[in-house]
């Protein structure tokens, strides 16, 4: 007994020291999953949410929050996911180890088709995720999340309770940039008549003359105008939407604008937008409570004129391009004055820096 001894005791230290490893690899490895989502997909920001980039990744399709709750590392987990009517299966995250205690975060950033801008009604798709990898068990989650037709914009998706300034109730106006369509075939037509048969040719992007500016800018009006294009009002709906109160509220595109001639003054703003872009400008949106209004920048200096001056027949007159120029003007006094008090309800998209940091159109 007393030979075998030593051997004994050596077999015993390799097996204590290597215990830990072998049972590693016939363990499981536990993971602990949490997923947070918007309240809604809008179909027209889907290049955004294709663009891990894009206003520095906030709007992805889910995010999950993974740890490892057990004594070994989880090998190779990967999360797939698909949309129901949209995405048949995609891999969203390939992860080659988690250590045990860790956390990763994987933000999903689906490629939706293009098809989905087609998309007029609402509807409720489901998202299914699968997480699996070599040595943890596979695991199934699923949700389901409405899918608003076309149209339909979101002012918000911040949870109520996370709402800090009312400037917060207005988070997702950044992608109203989204909406400007300059390479629409009907507004790049649009856009040369008014530079020739209206203004009998310009020069505001090529000069960067801010007299130009505002000529092209009046031009836009007068053509708004001789369309017999009318402003209509109406306002955005609060909806409430899981956690989140917001305002959604139906914008036409500039095209569906054009050829029905009538507009918002947000859509009538975001076709002044898509002309003035179409030409090289670099067009703005001023938002303040309750309106917004269409302008430029050129050389640091801030334009705007009152689009919905159009009026029509049943809302009173109609002004002319030099009188919807001044109350622009006024209205831009009044903004500036507001926004350097602190009133954060008073903002301005800049729409070529928001296509920069992502935003672009459908």
């Amino acid at each position: 007994m007393k030979k075998f001894l030593p051997i004994i005791l050596v077999a015993a230290g390799l097996l204590m020291a290597f215990n830990k490893p072998i049972m590693g690899l016939i363990s499981p490895a536990t993971l602990d999953v949490q997923i947070t989502k918007p309240p809604i997909i809008m179909p027209s920001i889907y290049k955004v949410y294709a663009n891990s980039d894009a206003l520095e990744g906030k709007y992805s399709l889910f995010k999950m929050v993974v740890k490892n709750t057990s004594s070994v590392a989880a090998k190779n987990v990967e999360v797939t996911y698909s949309v129901s009517n949209f995405i048949e299966s995609a891999l969203a995250e390939k992860i080659p180890l988690i250590q045990p205690g860790q956390t990763v975060v994987v933000n999903c950033y689906p490629n939706f088709p293009e098809k989905i801008v087609e998309k007029m009604t609402d509807s409720k798709e489901t998202v299914k995720i699968i997480i699996k990898g070599e040595n943890i068990k596979t695991r199934e989650e699923s949700f389901t999340i409405p899918v608003k037709g076309r149209n339909e914009f979101m002012y918000n998706f911040l949870p109520a309770d996370e709402i800090r300034t009312p400037a917060e109730y207005f988070d997702n106006m950044p992608l109203l940039s989204c909406l400007v369509t300059p390479q629409d075939p009907i507004i790049k037509y649009l856009t040369q008549q008014i530079q020739e048969k209206v203004l009998k040719g310009e020069t505001a992007s090529v000069e960067n003359k801010e007299q130009e500016g505002v000529r092209f800018l009046q031009g836009i009006y007068y053509a708004t105008l001789q369309s017999h294009m009318v402003y209509s009002g109406t306002s955005g709906v609060p909806e409430q939407i899981s956690d989140v109160n917001s305002i959604v509220q139906n914008i036409r595109l500039p095209r569906e604008v054009i050829t029905g001639k009538t507009g918002l003054c947000i859509e009538l703003s975001l076709l002044y937008a898509s002309i003035m872009a179409c030409a090289g400008m670099d067009p703005v949106v001023y938002l303040v409570p309750g309106h917004a209004y269409p302008g430029f920048r050129m050389n640091n200096s801030y334009y705007a004129l009152e689009s919905t001056a159009i009026g029509g027949e049943g809302i009173g007159g109609r002004s002319t391009p030099q009188q919807a120029l001044e109350a622009g003007m006024k209205n831009l006094k009044t903004f500036f004055e507001r926004a350097q008090a602190g009133d954060d309800r008073y903002t301005v998209v800049d729409i070529r820096e928001a296509i920069k940091n992502g935003a672009v159109a459908v």
